[in-house]
């Protein structure tokens, strides 16, 4: 049995820093609470575009394909700067997994 690598590996460092970036270049012009009833759709539409929700989504199926490790570096990243934010990007993709390995 080897031994447990728990240092990140390129890839993972890349999605991390893509993340961090976004998160604050986008992130501090919105309260840090979003409005009741209010959703930064456009900021949404450009996450969208960058895979950085549904990450774990296959690239067939338009996401980037990455690990769960992957997902939570941009999770963590998100919550970083705007915790209620990162949240609702983040639990967009929730329902994900199921619909990639069950869904017809």
């Amino acid at each position: 049995m080897g031994i447990m690598d728990f240092e990140l590996k390129e890839e993972e460092e890349l999605i991390r820093k893509l993340a961090r970036d976004f998160a604050s270049k986008e992130f501090p012009e919105l309260k840090a609470g979003v409005e009741e009833g209010a959703f930064p759709f456009e900021l949404w539409r450009k996450a969208c575009a960058a895979k950085l929700v549904g990450p774990r989504i296959p690239e067939e199926y338009g996401g980037a394909g990455v690990s769960m490790l992957a997902s939570i570096l941009i999770q963590e990243e998100f919550c970083r700067v705007n915790p209620r934010l990162g949240e609702a990007l983040a639990s967009a993709t929730l329902g994900s997994d199921l619909l990639i390995r069950f869904g017809t």
